[in-house]
């Protein structure tokens, strides 16, 4: 019975010991500086923030031209009705001279 027991003993702690060996040698044959596993991912990161920011400059600058030639068109207008009205005025003063 006791040599039943110490050959049970030295089973379990076998498996135990390979589980462990096992664990240990996995972690590190796995295991790799987190720069080295996300090189590729912090090089699309920086690729994409410099086309972002290319775009967001684009956009900006759309944006401003549009503004732009809204003001102008608004000053087109404003300035032909100016110029309609004082027409108007001019021929109404110099008809009734």
């Amino acid at each position: 019975m006791n040599d039943f027991i110490l050959k049970d003993n030295f089973t379990y702690g076998l498996v135990i010991l390979t589980i462990i060996a096992s664990v240990t040698v996995g972690y590190l044959l796995a295991y790799q500086p987190v720069d080295k596993v996300c090189a590729e991912y912090i090089t699309e990161y920086d690729k994409q923030k410099q086309i972002n920011s290319e775009l967001n400059a684009e956009l900006t600058k759309t944006k401003a031209e549009c503004k732009a030639k809204a003001v102008l068109t608004d000053c087109n207008q404003l300035c032909d009705e100016r110029v309609k009205k004082a027409l108007k005025d001019f021929k109404a003063i110099t008809c009734e001279d």
